[in-house]
């Protein structure tokens, strides 16, 4: 045990990228939108002046309607 390194749990920074296994990670079924539960993590700019943003993957294997 190391104190301050082992005793702390950090949230996951990535997700899945791959359609199918964003379904199996928060159990979806084959009709809702991968899009919508995808992990946006937030970026703070260099320029202090702008507003944080979020980015989040490319989706692979996305079949669109």
């Amino acid at each position: 045990e190391l104190p301050g390194l082992t005793d702390t749990t950090v949230p996951k920074r990535l997700g899945p990228k791959r359609a199918n296994n964003i379904r199996k990670f928060f159990n979806l079924t084959k009709d809702d939108d991968v899009r919508k539960f995808v992990i946006r993590r937030e970026v703070q700019p260099k320029n202090a002046e702008k507003k944080p943003y979020t980015k989040a993957p490319k989706i692979q294997r996305l079949v669109t309607p």
